[in-house]
Formats: structure tokens, C-alpha cells, sequence
């Protein structure tokens, strides 16, 4: 698989970094290893997916805390996400969710919501519900006595999302080099009069998978000969068809946002908000599309913007250096290192299906073997209550 490390432009002689070329660099040690860990914790997992590890020797203590999460006009619970690298067989680093914090969510009028911890670094709100208008504050305790506080956040009302449309196209998957059949998705949107014109948009893809796992065969696990020996058997959820048809979730792997306060109008037309390919897998059946549209601070724009440009510039030779990006969550005692984000947001959503009949080609039916849940990520046999 090709190693997208190679084209960061990240070569140190002192940095080990598995199959990466040595070739001196005018950066230092430390820069390069926190632009590493800013790239590997920060949300850049889901575009890292097919880089090898990398072995860097951070201490643990050196590795900041990782906040994440947002409180909306919408009935909740709302979630806040904490998480931390930590080092994995004594070398690599993975992120894992830390539990044991103490979390509020504050507003202006006085009123205070204590979050609750479920595992996994999740934490939920009990009963806070936001109000445009109002203005919103994290704080907290982590782990080690970590004091933190978000700026105050103000919830703004999300404006219209007009249309989500789609248009057939064919593109040049930039790891393959294949030309790609698919669709791009775009929406109109419309903003109100006192926007702040600082917007975020969020996607969430399904669709419909259908595989045969009567084609997968497997040693029988009641076997007692050598393995070599041992018959085949079917997947056992072949049976009743069990793993045949499953529901599969895609995201964003970007972030969206546009800041239009320099245009004069309040709509915003043509945003590109995914290009989904068709195949067999995608267009098996049908392909929903669901946008959120949501108004945001400065300060949160500002970071999902940085990030935005670290990930879209990751894969070029001539990327601007890497920058440290900068939350507006932040550590107030206690000596640890944090960078998070925090938002208040009014959301406004729409959805479409773009249904099969829609793909100007013809698909070559093909049998998926395996069990629906493993061939593709993010899979379900349960039917979301959405679809319809």
C-alpha cells in the first residue's frame, strides 16, 4: 500500500519512520515530532488509514489531550469526545478515549449541566438543550488535575439549507490513478441577514450492502486434526443469511466549511460537499445523503480551517511548512497539554436518496463474498429507523 508519509517532506535522520528515506531537512526534531502527532491524533486517523506506523520515541507525558465535542439547539444528549495518544507496545501510538474527567457545559442565564461519563472518553449531557442567542462555556477536570475552559461560545441560528443536489462525473482516484464513475454532492444554502457567514457542514453517507457469505469458506473450529486437514466450512452466519445484508455509514473525512463575509448575497450555491463512487458496493441499491449545516465561531472556524489545509496539503511536495493548530479549548492549571475544540450550534438538516436508476451506466452485477459487517467498516445488519 503506498506509504503517504514519503511525500510529507518529514525525513530525519534522528526521526526512525518505517520504509521513510533519509534526507536532511531545515526542520527541528521537536517540530517534526509534533507535527507527526498533531497529524496522527487529530482527526487524521481516517485519511492516515493505510500509512504504516510510525516509531517515534515521545514520551507519554509530552503527548497532549485531545477534546473534541459540541452542544446544539437540538434534543440531545450532546456529546464531548477526550482522547490521548498513548504508546502501544512500548513504541507506536494509538488514540484512546480517557475517562475520569469532570466536564460542565455552562450558558450565560446561569443554568449548568454536568456531563456523564458512558466509556470510551464519551461524555453526555443530561439535560441541556442550547438556545440560540445564548452563549455556551466548557470547563473541567482531566485526568491528573488538569483544569480546562473553553471560550464562551455563542449559538447562532444555522440558516436555510435550500437544496442538496448531485451531478455525475468521472475523476482520477489520486492513489490508483483509475478514472472513478460517481456523483459529487453539492447544496444551496441560504444565510440569515446577521450571520456571522462562518460555516460548517457535516456529511453522513449510507447505503445498502449486500454480500454472499456462503462464499467464504473456513477451517471448521471443531477440528482436531492439524489445520491443513481440517475441512472448509461456510461462514457460520451464512446460515439464515444472517451477514448477507448490512446498512454502512460513511463521514466526512475533511472538514467543510466556508467563510463568505467578503460576498455580498446571503446564499452560498454549489458547495461541494462529497464525491461518492458508484460501484457495486454504493449503488447496490441506493445511496442516502444526509448534510448538516451549522453557523460557527470564529475561533472554531479557524481550526477546522487549519486542519482542513494540513490534510489537503499532507499529500503534496510543495505543501507550506506544517503549522501547530490551535483550539479554543485550553489547560488553565495543572501543567498538561490540551488542544481541543468546542462549538455551540444551532443545526439545520436535509437528506436525499440518490436512487440506482439515477447511475447513467450500466454496473456489472457482481457476487460480494464475505460477511457484510467486515467487508466494508462502519456496517450494521440493523436497518437504520431513517431508512426508507
Amino acid at each position: 500500500m503506498h506509504n503517504r508519509i514519503d511525500l510529507f517532506g518529514i525525513f530525519l535522520r534522528d526521526i526512525p519512520v518505517h520504509r521513510v528515506h533519509e534526507q536532511n531537512r531545515p526542520w527541528s526534531q521537536h517540530r517534526v515530532k509534533k507535527t507527526i502527532v498533531q497529524l496522527l491524533i487529530l482527526g487524521l486517523p481516517l485519511w492516515l488509514g493505510c500509512v504504516d506506523k510510525v516509531n517515534l520515541t515521545i514520551p507519554a507525558e509530552e503527548l497532549p489531550f485531545i477534546i473534541d465535542g459540541f452542544v446544539t439547539d437540538q434534543p440531545g444528549p450532546d456529546t464531548i469526545k477526550i482522547s490521548k495518544a498513548f504508546p502501544v507496545d512500548g513504541t507506536y501510538y494509538d488514540r484512546v478515549g480517557v475517562d475520569g474527567a469532570s466536564l460542565t457545559i455552562s450558558d450565560d442565564a446561569g443554568n449548568t449541566d454536568g456531563l456523564l461519563g458512558v466509556g470510551k472518553g464519551l461524555y453526555v449531557t443530561n439535560t441541556l438543550v442550547g438556545t440560540i442567542g445564548r452563549t455556551y462555556t466548557l470547563r473541567g477536570t482531566l485526568p491528573g488535575g488538569i483544569s480546562i475552559e473553553s471560550t464562551a461560545e455563542r449559538m447562532a441560528p444555522a440558516g436555510n439549507l435550500d437544496s442538496i443536489f448531485y451531478e455525475y462525473t468521472e475523476t482520477e482516484n489520486t492513489n490508483t490513478g483509475v478514472v472513478e464513475p460517481g456523483f459529487n454532492v453539492y447544496v444551496n444554502s441560504t444565510l440569515g441577514p446577521s450571520s456571522s457567514r462562518r460555516i460548517r457542514w457535516k456529511f453522513n453517507g449510507t447505503y445498502k450492502l449486500v454480500t454472499d457469505p456462503s462464499l467464504i469458506l473456513v477451517p471448521d473450529p471443531n477440528c482436531v486434526l492439524p489445520p491443513d486437514e481440517c475441512p472448509k466450512i461456510t461462514l457460520p452466519c451464512a446460515e439464515g443469511c444472517a451477514c448477507c445484508v448490512c446498512y454502512a455509514s460513511e463521514r466526512e473525512t475533511i472538514p467543510i466549511v466556508s467563510d463568505t463575509r467578503t460576498a455580498g448575497p446571503t446564499s452560498i450555491n454549489r458547495t461541494f460537499i462529497r464525491f461518492i463512487p458508484i460501484n457495486n458496493y454504493t449503488f447496490n441499491d441506493r445511496y442516502r445523503v444526509e448534510v448538516t449545516q451549522m453557523e460557527i465561531s470564529q475561533p472554531v472556524y479557524d481550526f477546522y480551517f487549519d486542519l482542513k489545509r494540513q490534510i489537503s496539503n499532507a499529500g503534496s511536495l510543495f505543501q507550506p511548512p506544517f503549522f501547530e493548530l490551535n483550539g479554543n479549548v485550553k489547560a488553565l492549571s495543572g501543567g498538561g497539554k490540551v488542544i481541543g475544540v468546542f462549538s455551540a450550534a444551532a443545526l439545520t438538516k436535509g437528506y436525499i436518496y440518490i436512487n440506482k436508476s439515477a447511475v447513467p451506466l450500466e454496473l456489472v452485477s457482481e457476487a460480494i463474498a464475505g460477511d457484510c459487517r467486515s467487508v466494508v467498516e462502519n456496517s450494521t445488519t440493523t436497518v437504520p429507523p431513517f431508512w426508507n
